[in-house]
Protein backbone atom coordinates (compact mmCIF):
# COMPACT_ATOMS: atom_id res chain seq x y z
CA UNK A 1 0.00 0.00 0.00
CA UNK A 2 2.64 2.08 0.99
CA UNK A 3 4.45 1.53 -2.51
CA UNK A 4 1.82 2.44 -3.85
CA UNK A 5 1.19 5.95 -2.49
CA UNK A 6 4.72 6.26 -3.63
CA UNK A 7 4.19 5.36 -6.80
CA UNK A 8 1.15 7.98 -7.42
CA UNK A 9 3.23 10.48 -5.74
CA UNK A 10 5.67 10.35 -8.13
CA UNK A 11 3.29 10.21 -11.30
CA UNK A 12 1.75 13.89 -9.71
CA UNK A 13 5.17 14.79 -9.39
CA UNK A 14 5.92 14.21 -13.10
CA UNK A 15 3.09 15.76 -14.20
CA UNK A 16 3.79 19.17 -12.06
CA UNK A 17 7.45 18.98 -13.82
CA UNK A 18 5.62 18.61 -17.42
CA UNK A 19 3.18 21.43 -16.56
CA UNK A 20 5.89 23.63 -15.59
CA UNK A 21 7.67 23.21 -18.28
CA UNK A 22 5.63 23.90 -20.62
CA UNK A 23 4.63 26.84 -19.00
CA UNK A 24 8.40 28.19 -18.63
CA UNK A 25 8.72 27.14 -22.49
CA UNK A 26 6.42 28.69 -23.43
CA UNK A 27 7.37 32.25 -22.15
CA UNK A 28 10.64 31.43 -22.70
CA UNK A 29 9.54 31.27 -26.62
CA UNK A 30 7.81 34.55 -26.35
CA UNK A 31 10.82 36.74 -25.04
CA UNK A 32 13.23 34.22 -26.28
CA UNK A 33 15.06 33.60 -22.69
CA UNK A 34 18.01 31.94 -22.17
CA UNK A 35 16.76 28.94 -20.80
CA UNK A 36 19.81 28.72 -18.76
CA UNK A 37 19.33 31.42 -16.70
CA UNK A 38 15.24 31.28 -16.83
CA UNK A 39 13.51 31.50 -13.45
CA UNK A 40 10.11 31.97 -12.24
CA UNK A 41 10.94 35.76 -11.99
CA UNK A 42 11.56 35.69 -15.41
CA UNK A 43 8.05 34.60 -15.87
CA UNK A 44 6.48 37.48 -13.60
CA UNK A 45 8.64 40.19 -15.41
CA UNK A 46 7.60 38.85 -18.75
CA UNK A 47 4.30 38.90 -17.88
CA UNK A 48 4.17 42.24 -16.91
CA UNK A 49 5.55 43.21 -20.25
CA UNK A 50 2.93 41.89 -21.80
CA UNK A 51 0.32 43.11 -19.63
CA UNK A 52 2.17 47.15 -20.33
CA UNK A 53 2.31 45.70 -24.28
CA UNK A 54 -1.22 45.12 -23.72
CA UNK A 55 -2.04 48.92 -22.07
CA UNK A 56 -0.09 50.09 -24.67
CA UNK A 57 -2.16 48.85 -27.72
CA UNK A 58 -5.27 50.03 -26.18
CA UNK A 59 -3.67 53.22 -26.01
CA UNK A 60 -2.82 53.14 -30.29
CA UNK A 61 -5.92 52.59 -30.64
CA UNK A 62 -7.48 55.17 -28.75
CA UNK A 63 -4.60 56.94 -30.92
CA UNK A 64 -5.92 55.84 -34.38
CA UNK A 65 -9.66 56.73 -33.70
CA UNK A 66 -8.89 59.90 -33.07
CA UNK A 67 -9.11 62.67 -35.52
CA UNK A 68 -10.17 66.33 -34.96
CA UNK A 69 -11.78 68.75 -36.88
CA UNK A 70 -8.96 69.56 -39.23
CA UNK A 71 -8.14 73.72 -39.11
CA UNK A 72 -8.27 73.48 -43.18
CA UNK A 73 -11.89 73.25 -42.93
CA UNK A 74 -12.89 75.78 -40.34
CA UNK A 75 -10.54 78.79 -41.44
CA UNK A 76 -11.36 78.82 -44.98
CA UNK A 77 -14.93 78.27 -44.08
CA UNK A 78 -15.04 81.69 -41.91
CA UNK A 79 -13.01 83.25 -44.98
CA UNK A 80 -15.24 82.10 -47.38
CA UNK A 81 -18.05 83.32 -45.28
CA UNK A 82 -16.37 86.76 -44.42
CA UNK A 83 -15.70 87.79 -48.18
CA UNK A 84 -18.61 87.27 -50.02
CA UNK A 85 -20.46 88.78 -47.37
CA UNK A 86 -19.07 92.41 -47.59
CA UNK A 87 -21.21 94.77 -47.91
CA UNK A 88 -19.55 96.95 -49.58
CA UNK A 89 -16.07 97.22 -50.56
CA UNK A 90 -13.92 100.89 -51.32
CA UNK A 91 -10.76 100.01 -53.25
CA UNK A 92 -7.49 102.09 -53.19
CA UNK A 93 -6.57 100.73 -56.66
CA UNK A 94 -8.43 99.18 -59.02
CA UNK A 95 -7.49 97.97 -62.40
CA UNK A 96 -10.63 99.76 -63.92
CA UNK A 97 -10.98 98.28 -67.61
CA UNK A 98 -9.99 94.60 -66.80
CA UNK A 99 -12.60 94.68 -64.29
CA UNK A 100 -15.47 95.87 -66.08
CA UNK A 101 -14.31 93.35 -69.01
CA UNK A 102 -14.28 90.46 -66.92
CA UNK A 103 -17.30 91.49 -65.48
CA UNK A 104 -18.94 91.95 -68.39
CA UNK A 105 -17.71 89.01 -69.82
CA UNK A 106 -18.56 86.68 -66.15
CA UNK A 107 -22.23 87.98 -66.28
CA UNK A 108 -22.70 88.87 -69.60
CA UNK A 109 -25.05 92.27 -68.84
CA UNK A 110 -25.24 94.60 -71.82
CA UNK A 111 -23.49 97.91 -70.96
CA UNK A 112 -25.21 100.83 -71.62
CA UNK A 113 -23.26 101.91 -74.48
CA UNK A 114 -23.25 98.33 -75.94
CA UNK A 115 -27.00 98.60 -75.73
CA UNK A 116 -27.49 102.00 -77.40
CA UNK A 117 -25.32 101.00 -79.83
CA UNK A 118 -27.66 97.88 -81.09
CA UNK A 119 -30.29 99.55 -80.87
CA UNK A 120 -29.21 102.65 -83.43
CA UNK A 121 -27.78 100.17 -85.42
CA UNK A 122 -31.13 97.99 -86.21
CA UNK A 123 -34.29 99.56 -88.35
CA UNK A 124 -37.07 100.73 -87.23
CA UNK A 125 -39.08 97.93 -88.27
CA UNK A 126 -37.16 95.17 -86.67
CA UNK A 127 -36.36 97.05 -83.12
CA UNK A 128 -39.87 95.81 -81.21
CA UNK A 129 -37.44 92.50 -81.37
CA UNK A 130 -34.39 93.45 -80.58
CA UNK A 131 -35.49 95.00 -77.09
CA UNK A 132 -36.12 93.25 -73.90
CA UNK A 133 -39.51 92.78 -74.03
CA UNK A 134 -40.02 94.90 -70.85
CA UNK A 135 -39.38 98.09 -73.17
CA UNK A 136 -41.27 96.88 -76.11
CA UNK A 137 -44.41 98.79 -74.92
CA UNK A 138 -42.01 102.21 -74.19
CA UNK A 139 -40.84 101.92 -77.50
CA UNK A 140 -42.36 102.73 -80.89
CA UNK A 141 -40.78 102.00 -84.42
CA UNK A 142 -41.04 106.19 -85.48
CA UNK A 143 -39.44 107.43 -82.26
CA UNK A 144 -36.36 105.07 -81.54
CA UNK A 145 -33.75 107.50 -82.27
CA UNK A 146 -35.11 109.77 -80.28
CA UNK A 147 -36.25 107.73 -77.27
CA UNK A 148 -32.51 106.20 -77.60
CA UNK A 149 -30.94 109.82 -76.87
CA UNK A 150 -32.36 110.42 -74.06
CA UNK A 151 -32.31 106.54 -72.40
CA UNK A 152 -30.13 106.37 -68.81
CA UNK A 153 -29.77 102.90 -67.86
CA UNK A 154 -28.44 102.53 -64.06
CA UNK A 155 -24.79 101.62 -64.12
CA UNK A 156 -22.36 99.87 -62.14
CA UNK A 157 -19.54 101.20 -59.82
CA UNK A 158 -16.44 99.89 -60.16
CA UNK A 159 -16.33 99.04 -56.66
CA UNK A 160 -20.01 97.20 -57.76
CA UNK A 161 -18.97 95.38 -60.47
CA UNK A 162 -15.44 93.98 -58.60
CA UNK A 163 -17.54 93.14 -55.04
CA UNK A 164 -20.22 91.29 -56.86
CA UNK A 165 -17.13 89.50 -59.71
CA UNK A 166 -14.91 88.16 -56.58
CA UNK A 167 -17.79 87.57 -54.53
CA UNK A 168 -19.07 84.70 -57.43
CA UNK A 169 -15.47 83.56 -58.57
CA UNK A 170 -15.19 82.91 -54.86
CA UNK A 171 -18.65 81.00 -54.45
CA UNK A 172 -17.63 78.98 -57.52
CA UNK A 173 -13.89 77.98 -56.11
CA UNK A 174 -12.12 79.84 -58.37
CA UNK A 175 -9.96 81.79 -56.18
CA UNK A 176 -7.28 80.26 -54.28
CA UNK A 177 -7.28 81.60 -50.49
CA UNK A 178 -4.97 79.54 -48.67
CA UNK A 179 -1.06 81.24 -49.83
CA UNK A 180 -1.68 83.48 -47.10
CA UNK A 181 -2.29 80.68 -44.33
CA UNK A 182 0.26 78.30 -42.24
CA UNK A 183 -2.29 77.26 -39.77
CA UNK A 184 -3.79 75.00 -42.41
CA UNK A 185 -1.15 72.49 -42.11
CA UNK A 186 -0.58 73.09 -38.99
CA UNK A 187 -3.60 70.96 -38.25
CA UNK A 188 -1.35 67.82 -37.68
CA UNK A 189 0.56 70.03 -34.59
CA UNK A 190 -2.52 70.65 -33.26
CA UNK A 191 -4.18 67.48 -33.54
CA UNK A 192 -0.66 66.16 -31.60
CA UNK A 193 -1.22 68.41 -28.72
CA UNK A 194 -4.58 67.39 -28.06
CA UNK A 195 -3.71 63.88 -27.95
CA UNK A 196 -1.09 64.78 -25.64
CA UNK A 197 -3.45 66.05 -23.26
CA UNK A 198 -5.32 63.41 -23.81
CA UNK A 199 -3.18 60.62 -22.70
CA UNK A 200 -1.85 63.09 -19.90
CA UNK A 201 -5.55 63.34 -18.83
CA UNK A 202 -6.46 59.56 -19.37
CA UNK A 203 -4.04 57.60 -18.80
CA UNK A 204 -1.15 59.31 -16.62
CA UNK A 205 1.29 59.40 -19.21
CA UNK A 206 3.98 62.12 -18.66
CA UNK A 207 6.01 62.85 -22.02
CA UNK A 208 9.66 64.32 -21.32
CA UNK A 209 9.34 67.81 -22.03
CA UNK A 210 12.72 67.43 -24.37
CA UNK A 211 10.96 64.47 -26.16
CA UNK A 212 7.55 66.91 -26.97
CA UNK A 213 9.66 69.91 -27.93
CA UNK A 214 11.53 67.92 -30.72
CA UNK A 215 8.63 66.03 -31.87
CA UNK A 216 6.25 69.75 -31.73
CA UNK A 217 9.64 71.37 -33.75
CA UNK A 218 9.44 68.18 -36.55
CA UNK A 219 5.80 68.82 -36.93
CA UNK A 220 6.10 72.51 -37.12
CA UNK A 221 9.20 71.71 -40.34
CA UNK A 222 6.98 69.60 -41.74
CA UNK A 223 3.90 72.09 -42.05
CA UNK A 224 6.24 74.79 -43.24
CA UNK A 225 7.66 72.73 -45.93
CA UNK A 226 4.22 71.90 -47.21
CA UNK A 227 3.45 75.67 -46.82
CA UNK A 228 6.13 76.43 -49.24
CA UNK A 229 5.51 73.55 -51.83
CA UNK A 230 1.79 75.21 -52.01
CA UNK A 231 3.77 78.90 -52.72
CA UNK A 232 5.84 77.03 -55.50
CA UNK A 233 2.80 75.81 -56.96
CA UNK A 234 0.82 78.45 -56.79
CA UNK A 235 -0.74 79.91 -60.45
CA UNK A 236 -4.01 81.60 -61.62
CA UNK A 237 -6.04 84.00 -59.45
CA UNK A 238 -5.44 84.36 -55.81
CA UNK A 239 -6.84 86.60 -52.97
CA UNK A 240 -4.10 87.39 -50.30
CA UNK A 241 -4.86 89.37 -47.50
CA UNK A 242 -2.66 90.31 -44.21
CA UNK A 243 -0.01 92.97 -43.17
CA UNK A 244 1.86 94.54 -46.26
CA UNK A 245 5.07 96.56 -45.95
CA UNK A 246 4.51 99.71 -47.67
CA UNK A 247 8.19 100.68 -49.82
CA UNK A 248 8.92 103.47 -52.66
CA UNK A 249 9.70 100.93 -55.34
CA UNK A 250 10.67 104.00 -57.23
CA UNK A 251 9.43 107.36 -58.31
CA UNK A 252 6.26 105.65 -60.11
CA UNK A 253 5.54 102.88 -58.17
CA UNK A 254 4.60 101.61 -54.74
CA UNK A 255 5.44 98.19 -53.50
CA UNK A 256 3.47 95.88 -50.84
CA UNK A 257 5.59 93.41 -49.43
CA UNK A 258 3.77 90.49 -46.83
CA UNK A 259 5.97 88.64 -44.85
CA UNK A 260 4.59 85.23 -44.43
CA UNK A 261 3.36 83.43 -41.18
CA UNK A 262 5.86 80.16 -42.62
CA UNK A 263 8.83 81.76 -41.51
CA UNK A 264 8.13 81.58 -38.03
CA UNK A 265 8.08 77.77 -38.49
CA UNK A 266 11.14 77.19 -40.63
CA UNK A 267 13.60 75.67 -38.90
CA UNK A 268 16.84 76.22 -40.99
CA UNK A 269 18.17 79.10 -42.61
CA UNK A 270 15.66 79.75 -45.66
CA UNK A 271 15.71 83.34 -46.52
CA UNK A 272 12.10 84.99 -45.90
CA UNK A 273 9.54 83.78 -47.92
CA UNK A 274 7.71 87.02 -49.13
CA UNK A 275 4.54 87.84 -50.95
CA UNK A 276 4.28 90.86 -52.92
CA UNK A 277 3.12 93.17 -55.18
CA UNK A 278 3.82 96.75 -57.17
CA UNK A 279 1.05 99.87 -57.90
CA UNK A 280 1.15 102.75 -59.92
CA UNK A 281 0.98 105.74 -57.09
CA UNK A 282 -1.73 108.05 -59.45
CA UNK A 283 -3.78 104.81 -59.80
CA UNK A 284 -4.36 104.80 -56.15
CA UNK A 285 -8.21 106.81 -55.43
CA UNK A 286 -7.81 110.23 -54.40
CA UNK A 287 -10.07 109.10 -50.63
CA UNK A 288 -6.90 106.81 -49.14
CA UNK A 289 -3.82 108.51 -51.59
CA UNK A 290 -2.83 110.84 -48.78
CA UNK A 291 -2.44 108.15 -46.28
CA UNK A 292 -0.42 105.75 -48.58
CA UNK A 293 1.86 108.53 -49.03
CA UNK A 294 2.17 109.11 -45.03
CA UNK A 295 2.74 104.86 -44.96
CA UNK A 296 5.95 104.40 -46.17
CA UNK A 297 7.86 102.03 -44.25
CA UNK A 298 4.58 100.65 -41.99
CA UNK A 299 2.67 97.87 -42.40
CA UNK A 300 -0.99 97.71 -43.03
CA UNK A 301 -3.68 95.63 -43.65
CA UNK A 302 -4.61 95.26 -47.38
CA UNK A 303 -6.45 92.33 -48.88
CA UNK A 304 -5.05 92.16 -52.59
CA UNK A 305 -7.06 90.26 -55.52
CA UNK A 306 -4.57 88.99 -58.47
CA UNK A 307 -3.19 86.82 -60.47
CA UNK A 308 0.32 84.74 -59.98
CA UNK A 309 2.90 86.49 -61.93
CA UNK A 310 6.24 84.44 -60.57
CA UNK A 311 5.85 81.99 -57.80
CA UNK A 312 7.97 80.98 -55.09
CA UNK A 313 10.91 78.50 -56.19
CA UNK A 314 13.33 78.13 -53.53
CA UNK A 315 15.68 75.81 -55.70
CA UNK A 316 16.67 78.55 -58.10
CA UNK A 317 16.49 81.44 -55.08
CA UNK A 318 13.34 82.88 -55.93
CA UNK A 319 12.13 83.17 -52.20
CA UNK A 320 9.37 86.17 -53.13
CA UNK A 321 5.81 85.25 -54.89
CA UNK A 322 4.65 88.63 -57.25
CA UNK A 323 1.34 89.23 -57.68
CA UNK A 324 0.03 91.28 -60.94
CA UNK A 325 -3.17 92.63 -58.49
CA UNK A 326 -6.87 93.66 -60.17
CA UNK A 327 -7.85 95.25 -57.45
CA UNK A 328 -6.61 96.30 -53.79
CA UNK A 329 -8.92 97.08 -50.81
Amino acid sequence: MGSFKYFLFGIATAICIVIFIFIGNKFINREHVNPDNFSIKDIINTQKRYDEADRLKRIEEVLESYRPIKIIDLLLESKIERLINLPSISLHYADSSRIRDLYNDYFREPTTESFVKEMISETSGKAGAEVPKFLEGEIGSKDISKWVQSVKLPETSIDGMFRKYQRETIKNNQVDLTLDLIDIELSELNEFNDIVEKMEADYGLVFESEVLKEKRLAIKDKSAKKAIKRLEGANGTVLVEGKFELQNHDDKYYKCQFKHPVNGYLMNSTPPILISFIIHKKRINDFIAGDYAQSIGKSIPLKVYGEVWLPIDLKNGITELQITPLAVY
